[in-house]
């Protein structure tokens, strides 16, 4: 168990268990290079196993979608799925953790698109419902977020839909500051930044974005 990428709920988290899983398989090939073979097929094992178990406990069925994971409720003290929409879903989506129809998939990204675009003049994507991190506002989702935003444009970049990927791209260089520095967040009625700024992370999925970008064909951007 650890807690999930927002330091907020213990649990088993699919992100978590994503990171874990593309680690393994990037040991595997480090292995492979170097020769140690034995080692190379035990790490991608492993992987399969985890890959395995993160399809079968993550995935619900009955609503079509991905969970963001288990949690431990701690007024019950027993394990219950989140049922809410996440934007480190996405993540796991990236890492491909997951083995199942692209109806699930898109449901799933819909459903985080649905959820917590914010519905203000400003936009940007909330990272998870009823986020109390420096809320701005108790009748939204949370303020949005420059890396989960990044997130959302990459999955659509990966998906060939250009006009989402510059939907979003647009989002982020418009409540980027004047000299070009991105902050955690944004501010859901006034667009200026909130929080740390410049935030390395917010500016490292910004290059990540950019980088997949790059492999689309520049003709449609």
């Amino acid at each position: 168990m650890s807690y999930d990428i927002w330091e907020v709920r213990q649990g088993v988290f699919c992100y978590s268990t994503a990171a874990v899983y593309a680690g393994l398989l990037a040991a595997s090939a480090v292995a492979m290079e170097i020769g140690e073979l034995d080692h190379s097929v035990r790490f991608r094992q492993v992987a399969r196993k985890i890959r395995a178990k993160a399809n079968e406990l993550f995935i619900d069925k009955e609503r079509k979608l991905i969970s963001a994971g288990i949690f431990i409720n701690h007024q019950t003290g027993k394990l219950e799925s989140e049922k809410g929409a996440d934007a480190s879903v996405l993540l796991a989506l990236k890492l491909n953790l997951f083995e199942v129809d692209e109806e699930i998939i898109l449901n799933t990204v819909r459903f985080i698109e649905e959820k917590l675009w914010l519905q203000t003049d400003i936009g940007g994507l909330a990272r998870k419902e009823s986020d109390w991190y420096l809320r701005v506002d108790n009748e939204l989702p949370g303020n949005p977020w420059f890396i989960t935003t990044a997130w959302l444009a990459e999955f659509w970049a990966s998906r060939g839909n250009i006009a989402k990927v510059q939907r979003y791209t647009k989002w982020i260089m418009d409540h980027a500051d004047i000299t070009g520095l991105i902050a955690e967040q944004a501010h859901p009625y006034n667009g200026y930044g909130i929080s740390v700024k410049p935030l390395t992370w917010s500016h490292t999925e910004v290059i990540n974005l950019v980088n997949t970008i790059m492999k689309l064909d520049v003709k449609h951007l």
